[in-house]
Parts: C-alpha cells; sequence; structure tokens
C-alpha cells in the first residue's frame, strides 16, 4: 500500500495500530551519550539496516569518528550485514538472524544434504540446487529451480 500524501513513509503495523510511519535510525557514541548521527527511512527493516551503514560511513567522512562496536538487535544480524561490520574493522554485538530452523512451511536447512563428492546440496525432494550468483562468497544464496523449495530468504 503506498500513501498518496506521503509516498515515502510505509504502511507498518505498530502498538496494535495499522499506519504510515517512519523509522528514526541513530548512531549514538554510548560512551559519551551522544547522538552522532540520525536517517530517516520508511519503518521497514531492510531500510534500516541500510541506515545503519549510511550513518556509520557518513560519520567516519564528515567527522573521522569510526565506530569499535556497535550494538544492534536481531534485525541487523543478517550474514550480509554482520560481514559489511566486520570487513569494517567494526566488533559487532548483534544476535545472528537464525533461520535454520523453520516452522513457516518451508524446508529448515538440516533439510538440504551436502554430497561431499560432489559438491553439491541436495534438497529434500531430490533436486540439486543451484548458486544464484558467480560469488560463492557469503552473499551467495542457494536456490532450486522451484521457488517453494528456496532453503533460505536472502
Amino acid at each position: 500500500m503506498i500513501s498518496l500524501s506521503d509516498p515515502c513513509s510505509a504502511w507498518t503495523k505498530a502498538n496494535k495500530r495499522v499506519q504510515f510511519s517512519y523509522g528514526l535510525n541513530y548512531l549514538i557514541d554510548t560512551e559519551n551519550a551522544v547522538i552522532v548521527d540520525v536517517e530517516a527511512t520508511p519503518a521497514r527493516t531492510y531500510d534500516e539496516v541500510a541506515a545503519a551503514k549510511t550513518t556509520i560511513d557518513r560519520t567516519e567522512q564528515r567527522m573521522g569518528l569510526k565506530p569499535e562496536r556497535l550494538a544492534a538487535d536481531t534485525a541487523y544480524g543478517t550474514g550480509r550485514f554482520l560481514a559489511w561490520v566486520v570487513a569494517k574493522g567494526i566488533a559487532p554485538h548483534i544476535p545472528v538472524w537464525d533461520h535454520s530452523h523453520r516452522n513457516d512451511g518451508r524446508f529448515s536447512r538440516d533439510d538440504f544434504k551436502f554430497d561431499k563428492e560432489r559438491n553439491i546440496y541436495v534438497c529434500p525432494a531430490g533436486k540439486v540446487l543451484k548458486t544464484t550468483a558467480h560469488s560463492h562468497g557469503p552473499d551467495s544464496a542457494l536456490q532450486d529451480e522451484h521457488p517453494r523449495l528456496r532453503p533460505m530468504s536472502p
């Protein structure tokens, strides 16, 4: 749903109310109790994670400040974001967003078997999983030809 008066906002459920809203994302120097940057985003998790990158980069560029540690909740605990934080030389204090055991109708990570001899993963339906990208680094995801058999969401 898109707001006709404010298309940059996001349709969000908060405190049992559904409304268009924004998220305010703060980068805080906890040692000195100072807000060093703020980024407003539509109230969607992926926008908030992108805002964290923006505030960290912008604070480093404008003020020459870079956090030694970053604390955040599980929404920031994706492999891609954690890899970015570590590559920046920042120690993450963020719980990993673990989707290895699922109860939403999708297969869990444990349902997929790795065939060492062929160096491939096989889904429970016996189909070979193919990579979705050329890179086999931390950002690669595996998927089967059938969309319902995807082992994990990016």
